[in-house]
């Protein structure tokens, strides 16, 4: 994943909510939800980032083992 600091995080976590399609305007269930979580950079360090959660089920999906998406699709 990736790490960003967002400066004005109050204006722009709704732009995003509304880009997950996670906020009251679309029908429950949604696909992500968001949450506060510890997550470990590539140095060791730990932050508090909110991130989006896949709240789907990931049974029947096939892992990409680079973890890299766009390597997957070439």
């Amino acid at each position: 994943g990736e790490v960003y600091q967002l400066l004005q995080p109050e204006k722009l976590l709704p732009i995003l909510d509304d880009y997950e399609e996670c906020t009251p305007r679309f029908p429950p269930p949604h696909e992500y939800q968001r949450v506060l979580n510890t997550v470990t950079l590539a140095d060791n360090r730990e932050l508090n980032c909110w991130v989006y959660l896949y709240r789907k089920p990931t049974i029947r999906l096939q892992r990409i083992e680079s973890g890299d998406y766009f390597d997957y699709l070439a």
